[in-house]
């Protein structure tokens, strides 16, 4: 028997990043990426604005602000499943979004907490229209399958989720039939197009990132060590194209194909040694290895030379696991800074009384980003589509690629026409069990030209 959870809420202004010029981004332990095996590995450069993405804009240098807002004083229970809504005023359309979450079976802890984490937002931002609903995936195709047409017919104006790549890719015969967009959780790039974008955080533009950090930091000879794997091969395809850019020399890459200990020690022996035995002389090494791995190849890495070398890594990095491995302090990697969403865990610790996965901070944002899309757009006929069942849609795709970007839990990001999303990072730095902000991340897209940002869209991505 389903609750139904209700509560008036406020309207909230929305803020907007002012800046000075002219527009220029399933988990692992982390949060971050876990590839799928047969992902595409190829890398392209920065994608265009098209025409029509540059005319809805109001000034180009804004981004919207999904996180000021306030708490109101009551939340509802946390439950499954739970329909969130507040009477709508009669003159208004109602503004329904499905929430596609695997709530029962296997990966079931991870759906309730995106869940809390989606209801945390409704609740935060607040309108008075707007209903989420969300449908049980069970973690599979067939039965994401069924969430989604259960909620197409039901009047879903628009699909987050669900979590999963083969999940997603299942549901988009069904929504597309319906014209309705959907905003999936997945980070694998091979499943997201013109009405599918993913809000999670893509590995491409952290390698980018890194690499712009260790150039400005006077690095000039780099080693990687990567794992095997699409994953691999397209992030440390990212690396070196920024490396060229800023006058980095990747000296020697290896890749990671026996991840026993005796597998990496040979790896790292390969990475360290020249051809004639020698020792191989690097100012750094990019190294987008996660958990065990990260922690172990540091530490072979460390026990093979004495020669001070940074280790460079990725957003797998931002993992409490990794924080006070003595072989990892003084690392930097490139990820969201970490304040916003500091306050964002310590909220929903206090009203759920468990510390949210890394994740859950994206199951927000895309709530938080479809309300503010459901405030500014319904009654404005600049970025309405009809659906198939004759619906106005406030979320359409030339609402949600807004290039001047929303600033969430997680930062500034925005959403390319290919479905893929680009985000503004920091530098963090491993230091004694917490990790320090060493190279602030950019306010607005303005800033990002400094980035580059939007290098290593896979060119398979779009289709």
């Amino acid at each position: 028997m389903k609750k139904v959870f209700s509560a008036s809420r406020r309207f909230l202004s929305i803020l907007l990043i002012v800046a000075v010029c002219a527009v220029t981004a399933c988990s692992s332990n982390s949060g971050y990426f876990s590839p799928d095996p047969d992902s595409d590995a190829r890398v392209r450069e920065n994608a265009t604005l098209s025409p029509d993405q540059r005319i809805e804009l109001i000034s180009p240098d804004d981004a919207v602000d999904l996180t000021n807002s306030r708490m109101p004083g009551t939340m509802p229970d946390a439950g499954y499943p739970g329909t969130l809504h507040a009477p709508a005023p009669q003159k208004d359309i109602p503004v329904k979004v499905a929430l596609l979450l695997p709530l029962s079976r296997q990966h079931s802890q991870i759906g309730q907490a995106l869940l809390q984490s989606a209801q945390l937002a409704v609740f935060d931002v607040g309108y008075e229209n707007f209903t989420l609903v969300p449908k049980d995936t069970q973690g599979t195709q067939q039965g994401a399958v069924a969430a989604a047409e259960e909620a197409l017919r039901e009047g879903a104006q628009l699909i987050l989720g669900p979590l999963f790549a083969d999940n997603i890719r299942a549901i988009k015969p069904v929504t597309r039939q319906a014209n309705v967009t959907i905003v999936g959780f997945s980070t694998d790039w091979r499943v997201a197009d013109d009405t599918t974008f993913l809000i999670g955080i893509l590995p491409f533009g952290q390698a980018d990132r890194i690499a712009t950090y260790a150039s400005e930091q006077g690095y000039v000879r780099v080693g990687m060590l990567i794992p095997e794997g699409d994953y691999g091969l397209a992030v440390a395809n990212a690396f070196q194209r920024r490396a060229a850019d800023k006058g980095l020399a990747v000296i020697r890459t290896t890749t990671l194909n026996d991840t026993s200990l005796t597998g990496i020690k040979s790896a790292v022996s390969a990475l360290m040694t020249k051809s004639d035995g020698g020792p191989m002389n690097y100012d750094a090494i990019f190294m987008p290895l996660g958990g065990d791995l990260a922690r172990t190849a540091a530490g072979v890495i460390k026990t093979s030379t004495s020669a001070p070398i940074q280790l460079l890594g990725t957003g797998l990095w931002d993992d409490t696991n990794l924080l006070r491995d003595p072989n990892l302090q003084g690392a930097v990697y490139a990820a969201p800074t970490p304040e916003a969403r500091n306050n964002f865990e310590q909220k929903y610790t206090q009203l759920y009384g468990a510390k949210p996965p890394r994740i859950a901070s994206i199951a927000y944002d895309a709530t938080a980003l479809a309300v503010v899309l459901a405030k500014t757009n319904e009654k404005s006929m600049f970025n309405r589509t009809v659906l198939s069942s004759g619906q106005l849609n406030p979320f359409s795709p030339s609402a949600i690629t807004n290039p001047n970007g929303f600033s969430g839990i997680d930062g500034v990001f925005r959403f390319r026409t290919d479905g893929l999303s680009e985000r503004g990072l920091a530098v963090n730095q491993i230091n004694n069990g917490t990790n320090v902000v060493v190279d602030r991340a950019p306010s607005s897209f303005v800033m990002l030209g400094k980035f580059g940002l939007g290098v290593g869209a896979p060119a398979s991505a779009a289709r």
